[in-house]
């Protein structure tokens, strides 16, 4: 049986060559893709059944594994592929191979181990990791102790300078990475306007108080019902509202909510005649719900000196024709 050369036969140098550049940008666009892949769409994914997204999970968790048994692959394959492509290079060319081969080496890793496959990886990084996701897994595994031996050992040399491995201290809080992915996304115009004034109001939530939402009910655009039909009329056309609240007896004792438009046909049918208009029979019937909250905030305040009076008014319109709308 014919003895094959390695080191002299050029076909097979190229073939190992190539097999080791594909691993290195296997490892370099698997470590972009993860890094850059995002938790909550992961997250979602595995809610829904998703058994890659499972496994990138998994594999966030320990990030510190991950980009270990990353490391460690890429730089055996760069590092085996540029010991064997010297060494051929130097049986065809003598001592100027190393300088060959050490040329030659850094333009295909370069273009093709590092910035090829990380630019694919970086466009679409949540594709690529749901791709990758199992070679992956088998990796980590693979390297798996390997990648703890060399934890334990970067722990022992970094302790003496205070750093603490695994310390995933977030700088920013949950609120505030929402909303700087909320203010990026509305920069890019992936998110519009009101979205984006929506989501705002959203996280201020926890530091509005119960005055900055509500009207107090002394301070409400009321009608009392027994007033003459011309006063009803000039505090409707006064007030901003198109519906108001009628009252009797006391501004509490809530009996109807009176609709601008109501109150408009029935002056047209009573041909300007306020006599003829009945305003308390013009107004809506309301469900009337007084609740009274402690004036404990939604912020996370001490105290407040008065209490905040609600009076939820509820109205259901009866059906109305289409001429009648």
């Amino acid at each position: 049986m014919e003895h094959v050369d390695v080191l002299t036969d050029p076909w097979i140098a190229l073939g190992i060559v190539i097999v080791c550049l594909a691993l290195s940008a296997f490892f370099s666009g698997s470590e972009t893709a993860l890094t850059a892949a995002s938790r909550a769409r992961m997250h979602a994914l595995e809610t829904s059944g998703d058994n890659r997204a499972k496994i990138i999970n998994r594999l966030l968790l320990a990030k510190e594994r991950f980009i270990g048994a990353m490391l460690i692959g890429n730089n055996v394959v760069n590092i085996g592929a540029s010991a064997f492509t010297t060494s051929v290079l130097i049986q065809f060319f003598g001592a100027e191979g190393t300088l060959y081969a050490t040329i030659v080496m850094s333009i295909l890793v370069i273009i093709f181990a590092e910035v090829m496959p990380k630019t694919i990886a970086i466009t679409s990084p949540d594709r690529a990791a749901l791709v990758l996701s199992r070679p992956l897994s088998f990796v980590v595994a693979l390297f798996g102790p390997v990648t703890i031996a060399i934890e334990t050992l970067v722990r022992i040399f970094l302790r003496p300078f205070g750093f603490r491995i695994g310390a995933n201290d977030a700088i920013l809080s949950a609120t505030e990475e929402l909303r700087g992915a909320v203010d990026l996304l509305h920069s890019e115009g992936s998110v519009e306007t009101e979205a984006h004034k929506m989501f705002g109001g959203l996280l201020d939530l926890a530091e509005l108080e119960v005055s900055d939402i509500m009207v107090h009910r002394t301070k409400m655009v009321t009608v009392n019902a027994d007033d003459p039909a011309d006063d009803v009329i000039a505090a409707v056309l006064k007030a901003q509202y198109t519906r108001i609240p009628l009252w009797r007896g006391t501004p509490e004792n809530i009996v109807g909510i009176l609709h601008a438009k109501d109150l408009l046909r029935a002056l047209k049918s009573a041909e300007g005649d306020l006599d003829r208009i009945d305003v308390t029979s013009l107004a809506l019937p309301p469900e009337n719900g007084t609740t009274t909250w402690p004036a404990t905030p939604v912020a996370r305040r001490p105290t407040w000196r008065t209490a905040w009076t609600c009076r939820l008014v509820i109205t259901r319109a009866p059906a109305r024709s289409a001429a009648g709308t």
